[in-house]
């Protein structure tokens, strides 16, 4: 399974209006969002994503990101009446076809994630054998 990381830049003007402990409302202005996502090249589907609403994102937004895609997908509860996932909403995992594309049921997932951790060094690599 050959896989592509994208992260879509959105210049967006955002007020996020947030109440402290003591009761006073805070406000935050955000004026970037990042949107990332992996994608499995064969079937285009997005495998996991993460939104970042930093000006910039960082190397542990791509950790989240690629955490996301290795873990099994699960759909949010909305709290906002009608507000949901629609009848082909949510990620191709969940959905009845996952299995008809290569590497996108949740068991190829555990096995994945299972083999990285095996394949991970331990400990830092030394400058001789960095590649």
């Amino acid at each position: 399974m050959t896989c592509e990381f994208d992260g879509h830049r959105l210049d967006v003007r955002l007020k996020v209006v947030v109440r402290d402990p003591l009761g006073f409302e805070q406000e935050f202005e955000i004026e970037r969002i990042w949107l990332l996502v992996i994608v499995d090249v064969w079937s285009r589907a997005v495998l996991g994503y993460h939104v970042s609403l930093n000006r910039e994102y960082s190397r542990y937004d791509v950790i989240r990101t690629i955490e996301n895609a290795l873990a099994p997908h699960r759909p949010r509860q909305f709290t906002l009446p009608g507000v949901g996932y629609g009848a082909a909403g949510g990620l191709e995992c969940q959905a009845g076809t996952a299995t008809s594309a290569p590497g996108l049921s949740p068991r190829h997932h555990a096995g994945t994630l299972q083999r990285l951790s095996k394949s991970a060094p331990s400990a830092p690599l030394s400058p001789s054998t960095r590649r």
